[in-house]
């Protein structure tokens, strides 16, 4: 089941990603501090690979799962950022990122709660989890600001993670 509508937010409006997105998220995801924190450093976020996440994110949704969600200005179309669910083996793992020009104004937790309160609101759901680069404190601020759990850290290629969990309210 594919989001039929928007969700909206006091100062923003996502919509489910699509193919068509890949020309607005592209730059986003190959911004430097998009890069160092959710694609591990890469010099370049290549065509290829954000065209996969936005495959990957179609496919999800169309079998009735989560995926991720372009962020825009709730009264216009200039691009915020995203937000979303990566797949994970135990529970969805929440994904965000915003561009370098809308950090520091709460935009990044508004943005990840709508999309948690739209995953909670399916029944089956009983938790999400998170990780964060030990490093990025603002996300670490996020992910405790959405009343997020620290539950672990764990180093994976050379990385410090720090591991969150929400459970349904």
């Amino acid at each position: 089941m594919r989001p039929s509508r928007a969700l909206r937010t006091a100062r923003l409006r996502l919509t489910a990603a699509e193919a068509g997105d890949l020309a607005t998220l592209l730059p986003l995801w190959n911004q430097a501090h998009v890069r160092e924190h959710l694609f591990d450093g890469v010099e370049l976020v290549s065509r290829e690979t954000a065209q996969g996440l936005l495959d990957d994110s179609s496919a999800r949704f169309a079998q009735g799962g989560l995926g991720l969600w372009v962020a825009r200005e709730a009264d216009g179309e200039a691009l915020v950022g995203f937000a979303g669910f990566l797949p994970s083996e135990s529970a969805p793992n929440l994904i965000y990122g915003l561009d370098a020009g809308r950090l520091g104004r709460g935009l990044a937790t508004e943005a990840a709660r709508a999309v948690i309160g739209y995953a909670f609101s399916r029944p089956a759901l009983a938790r999400i989890q998170a990780d964060v680069d030990e490093p990025n404190q603002a996300s670490v601020r996020v992910l405790e600001r959405l009343g997020m759990r620290r539950t672990g850290r764990r180093v994976v290629n050379g990385r410090a993670l720090l591991d969150y969990e929400l459970e349904r309210p």
